[in-house]
């Protein structure tokens, strides 16, 4: 009789958090929205977990105290490595260090409490998962050449430095291109196109279809169509 193989502890601990929270498993134009300006990141209806709203279930935190760290975004899982995902909005120069560190280093203690509370990964093997800390920002539409390149030289948020302590793998990107490629590649293909909203907040969209995709369409087009014989048999 064979056996099922075994999940990884990414996926455990994945699994484990979308059946504890189920209504947080939601569409990427939701969790990408940013709140506060009422306006929309990107448009996708592929579903991920809001990580946002998962709170710290550590025993620290009593029934009244708000357990809700800092955090990032979203969280995925692709072939046993965790990507946290954070959508960033505003001037990079003016986000500071401590900002956006703290959610990569707040969701890790908040992933780890609930580990503790709801899977049988020990310690020592959660400190081995693999994760990745991915951050996106609104893309700036015009504007000053200059301006823009120093914007994107001070847009790695210092996240560079904590890669190989805390998390495997950073990044930070304002490529509607990466987005997509990235989604198409963490959802193994199900997300195909993004519409991605501008950074001036205009309400204007850009459609951004996935690299692989681009390159089978133009495959396909360029394919000669197969000879028949004269039975007409191909």
């Amino acid at each position: 009789m064979s056996q099922m193989p075994q999940q990884s502890n990414e996926a455990v601990l994945y699994n484990a958090l979308c059946a504890n929270f189920p209504s947080e498993v939601l569409p990427l134009t939701t969790i990408s929205r940013n709140s506060t300006g009422t306006r929309d990141f990107i448009v996708s209806q592929e579903l991920a977990l809001n990580f946002d709203n998962i709170r710290n279930c550590s025993d620290a935190y009593s029934a009244d105290v708000d357990g809700n760290e800092k955090s990032p975004d979203a969280l995925f899982l692709h072939e046993d490595v965790l990507y946290f995902v954070e959508f960033k909005e505003g001037n990079p120069r003016n986000v500071k260090k401590l900002e956006i560190r703290n959610k990569i280093h707040e969701g890790i203690i908040t992933l780890y409490q609930f580990s503790k509370k709801h899977t049988s990964i020990v310690r020592s093997d959660f400190f081995k998962l693999k994760i990745a800390y991915i951050v996106f920002r609104r893309p700036r539409v015009g504007g000053n050449a200059f301006t823009n390149a120093t914007d994107a030289a001070s847009a790695n948020y210092f996240i560079e430095n904590i890669k190989g302590f805390i998390v495997r793998v950073t990044a930070v990107s304002d490529d509607p291109q990466y987005f997509v490629d990235f989604f198409h590649k963490v959802t193994s293909g199900r997300v195909t196109q993004i519409h991605v909203f501008d950074h001036n907040g205009s309400g204007s969209q850009t459609l951004f279809t996935a690299t692989a995709i681009q390159a089978a369409m133009s495959a396909a087009a360029n394919t000669t169509p197969p000879q028949t014989g004269q039975g007409g048999v191909a």
